[in-house]
């Protein structure tokens, strides 16, 4: 073997690997689709807010109006308070 020559290196592709262009493929799919499904996303998390304080405001409606229901005016006498537990029925 000459010192002046170098051996031959001999370049194998590696099995399984991607190509560049197959890469830049993947990348493009993949930003179409999240373009494609943003604006869905977005439209259900503004419905969620939308029904959230829907639902804030329905609690904080019927919580004013038990508390209503529950005082007198300082001129009313009490009421007697009547408790139905069933045992009106006849047997």
């Amino acid at each position: 073997m000459n010192p002046d020559r170098r051996p031959r290196v001999v370049h194998r592709p590696i099995p399984g690997g991607f190509t560049l262009i197959e890469l830049l493929g993947r990348h493009c799919v993949d930003c179409n689709s999240r373009c494609l499904l943003l604006p869905a996303v977005q439209q259900a998390r503004e419905a969620a807010v939308v029904h959230n304080a829907r639902n804030n405001l329905k609690q904080l409606a019927l919580a004013v109006h038990n508390k209503s229901r529950h005082i007198r005016p300082a001129d009313q006498p009490l009421r007697r308070l009547r408790i139905s537990i069933g045992l009106e029925r006849s047997l």
